[in-house]
């Protein structure tokens, strides 16, 4: 006597449930969103622009000289034999929090920057956003990075700058802070914000509200969602922009201090090395990085990227536009042109 199987039932799950006019809104409200933050930088870019010399002399007039040994820089396994290389930092989508990275070339100019921190616990925590000693649901720090123990080096670098920014001292930035804090919102934008359901924009007008901007613990989401850099590398072109050679700061995760060194204004007496007191493989290169004849070209052919990122470079350099509109008017001309012209078809 056989006995018959069984068929098994398909189950299907309904994980959402919506309609072509939902999509249609969810789509609306992105653009809406999008447009807002586009026309918030433009806004403000306008307003610094008005005041960019005045902001690089400030940075300038409260620059001071730095210099350790024995600091960490943290690579993956790509740039083990080149470990001052700052080819990642212009390459990454996302750039580096004091650096703008491959963004949209047609509006902003990327540069480098090199990082280092005071511990290898720190160079670990920053590179990662996790610490090496933490863990999560059981998983250790190598297996949500998905970087083996292995496959990542430490480094130990001396530098000495002359020209460093430091933001563990904060009354510095009062004079920075005075000429931003008389920035405007347009109503428009205040509108739009009020439109989407978001808290209405602010201007930062106290230091402390200046360093939360540029120590946000989530500081890729701007470029990562809306390809528009953040507050951090804001103030970090300008910074460069400035001649200043490196930004201090400290680090979110373990309190602990990094610095973000731009290696286009290293200067006469300034430099930065892999410390000589330990042994390296041979193999090994561009162990100093010091004056540079042509600061970019020099930079990037120490990195050894390919000739397609050197010419990106510097076709970046020539570009003056911060955005694609020259004025936060035009910007807000062409979001009410496209308004009037999907009344039209409608």
């Amino acid at each position: 006597m056989s006995r018959r199987k069984k068929k098994s039932e398909n189950l299907f799950y309904i994980l959402d449930k919506f309609e072509f006019s939902d999509l249609q809104k969810w789509n609306r409200t992105a653009k809406n969103v999008q447009d807002y933050h586009v026309l918030f930088y433009s806004s403000l870019a306008d307003q610094r622009s008005s005041v960019y010399g005045e902001l690089k002399a400030c940075l300038e007039r409260i620059a001071k000289p730095f210099q350790k040994i024995a600091w960490q820089r943290l690579v993956t396994a790509k740039y083990m034999l080149d470990p001052l290389s700052i080819s990642g930092s212009i390459n990454h989508a996302v750039g580096g929090r004091f650096n703008i990275g491959n963004l949209d070339e047609s509006r902003f100019e990327r540069f480098p920057a090199l990082y280092l921190a005071v511990d290898k616990h720190t160079a670990f925590a920053e590179k990662f956003g996790i610490e090496d000693n933490e863990k999560n649901r059981g998983l250790k720090a190598s297996d949500i990075i998905f970087n083996k123990d292995d496959s990542i080096a430490y480094f130990s670098v001396n530098f000495s700058l002359d020209t460093v920014l430091d933001l563990t001292q904060p009354d510095d930035l009062r004079g920075f802070v005075d000429l931003i804090k008389g920035f405007s919102i347009p109503k428009e934008i205040k509108s739009l914000a009020k439109s989407i359901k978001i808290p209405e924009p602010g201007i930062v007008k106290s230091v402390d509200r200046l360093l939360d901007g540029l120590l946000e613990k989530n500081w890729r989401s701007m470029p990562t969602q809306f390809d528009i850099p953040s507050n951090s590398q804001i103030f970090g072109k300008i910074a460069r922009d400035a001649g200043i050679q490196g930004i201090l700061y400290p680090s979110q995760k373990t309190k602990k201090s990094n610095m973000a060194i731009f290696v286009e204004n290293i200067g006469d007496e300034s430099y930065v090395e892999l410390d000589p007191r330990f042994e390296l493989p041979k193999e090994v290169k561009n162990r100093k990085i010091q004056q540079l004849a042509n600061p970019i070209e020099d930079s990037l052919e120490m990195s050894t990227p390919n000739a397609e990122t050197r010419k990106a470079i510097k076709d970046g350099r020539k570009r003056k536009n911060l955005t694609s509109f020259d004025t936060a008017d035009d910007l807000m001309n062409d979001l009410k042109s496209q308004t009037n012209s999907n009344k039209e078809c409608e």
